[in-house]
């Protein structure tokens, strides 16, 4: 494709991408660096752009002190005793303790939850976990109910849950409470062992490392002392197009608080597109989460009809996830809802859905 043209998933630009493309143009126009690599760029699924960036406001700590880098580190209260006691806070390798990589156990697989419909009636398979997304610029939700969750759990599913929380109209006092409300909410209803929270997925190019650390340092307390677990999503994107070291830039000054990494995966990562093995592309970021003893998740993946290859490429690029190590909890695909994103519906491609369908059989049984 042409340079400069904007491909997927980066094509699956929305109104909320709209704002930080713009700066990054006006960046450039006025002989501003940046190092976002706009003409490939990934993008994810359900958050509104940000007019947060190098320059954006500072944030207090949930006590009023210095959010940056915070010291969670005892992670959140224990649930022993409760009938839900989905793991103990401090030693469980689910909540921030890596697990043995050559270690193999079961994954749950899932789809974002727009496309769960349409993923599950052309994989024929069931759904175990899905990823839901607040809208950016939203409230957040104080209740399972007010999240649109209740649905997905009364089903037996798992939730990963991205929320924008520096997004929120509301004050940061407010978001504070709403997301302390949410996750007691969630233990409360016995859903915490179901339940993963993501702040900010996908933050370069809209916030600097320094910006997000401490935005995710403002906002992690809130959740993980409630028992609930609270984590960072990244794309594999700029890895390849300016920011190689971006597990560590973004992750290094709040590791304590880091339950797990979510990983956004597309092939038009790498110049290479199919022909660069996908366990290679994600690679900066799971050997970062196992050197500092955190799981890892594919929150994002999907095969892309506009990318030069065969169906015979794309189901084999697809399928090396098969391969992944037993650090991984959680891998979901990206179908997005009906109508949108038609290159990346798995069914374009029924050689992937037969990879997908291998991929499941092989991670979710052993």
């Amino acid at each position: 494709m042409p340079s400069g043209t904007l491909r997927a998933p980066w094509s699956r630009v929305s109104k909320r991408h709209a704002s930080w493309l713009s700066a990054i143009v006006l960046m450039s126009a006025c002989g501003g660096s940046s190092n976002s690599g706009v003409g490939d760029v990934v993008g994810t699924g359900g958050g509104a752009g940000t007019d947060a960036g190098p320059d954006a406001p500072a944030f207090t700590g949930v006590d009023g002190s210095d959010a940056a880098g915070g010291d969670d580190a005892s992670g959140p209260a224990s649930d022993a005793g409760r009938e839900d006691a989905p793991y103990d806070a401090r030693t469980d390798a689910h909540h921030g303790g890596g697990g043995d990589a050559s270690a193999l156990g079961p994954v749950q697989m899932g789809v974002d939850a727009n496309g769960e419909a349409q993923f599950d009636a052309a994989t024929g398979l069931a759904t175990q976990v899905v990823r839901q997304y607040l809208q950016g610029g939203d409230s957040i939700p104080g209740s399972i109910a007010a999240a649109n969750l209740d649905t997905f759990y009364a089903a037996g599913k798992s939730v990963v849950y991205s929320i924008k929380a520096d997004q929120s109209p509301d004050s940061q006092a407010v978001n504070s409470a709403n997301l302390t409300a949410l996750a007691k909410d969630i233990v409360a209803k016995g859903y915490a062992s179901k339940t993963w929270i993501a702040l900010h997925h996908e933050p370069y190019p809209e916030l600097t490392g320094p910006a997000f650390q401490t935005m995710y340092a403002t906002y992690a307390p809130a959740i993980r002392s409630a028992g609930v677990r609270c984590g960072v999503i990244y794309q594999s994107y700029p890895l390849y197009h300016g920011e190689p070291n971006y597990a560590s830039d973004y992750t290094s000054g709040i590791l304590a608080q880091v339950d797990f990494i979510g990983i956004d995966v597309y092939p038009g990562s790498t110049p290479g597109g199919y022909g660069t093995d996908i366990l290679s592309v994600i690679s900066p970021f799971t050997k970062y989460a196992e050197q500092n003893g955190k799981r890892y998740q594919i929150d994002e993946v999907a095969v892309d009809s506009t990318l030069t290859g065969t169906a015979q490429q794309q189901a084999a690029w697809l399928g090396g996830l098969a391969k992944l190590d037993g650090n991984v909890e959680v891998v979901m695909y990206y179908e997005g809802a009906a109508g949108s994103y038609a290159n990346l519906k798995i069914e374009n491609d029924p050689d992937a859905v037969t990879a997908w369908k291998q991929v499941y059989q092989t991670l979710t049984t052993r």
